[in-house]
């Protein structure tokens, strides 16, 4: 799961359960929870009923149920995201030598 800071990964074997809260939640074995910002939430829209997250979780869920359960499955791993990073302490340098420059 690639969210704008970090990257959570790991196998579905190690995921207990897929929820929609405000976005979607992945919970691994560890309780760790992880949430899916790509994904929007439910919005309550009585002339559609369907709605494209609950059929996107459907196919999580789908995917989670096709994968081998093992008891053994290694936890998820988080890293951060270096290019966004890089990206933002350099959006941060410019913005402090244009404050600098200007006084």
């Amino acid at each position: 799961m690639r969210n704008p800071l970090r990257t959570t990964s790991g196998p579905w074997a190690s995921v207990d359960d897929l929820r929609m809260r405000w976005q979607a939640e992945v919970v691994f074995h560890d309780g760790r929870r992880v949430q899916a910002w790509s994904m929007a939430a439910r919005k309550a829209n009585p002339r559609n009923p369907e709605q494209p997250a609950e059929r996107e979780l459907e196919i999580l869920r789908e995917l989670r149920e096709a994968a081998a359960p093992n008891a053994s499955a290694p936890v998820s791993s988080v890293r951060w995201n270096a290019d966004v990073l890089l990206g933002l302490a350099a959006l941060v340098v410019w913005a402090a030598i244009a404050v600098a420059v200007t006084r």
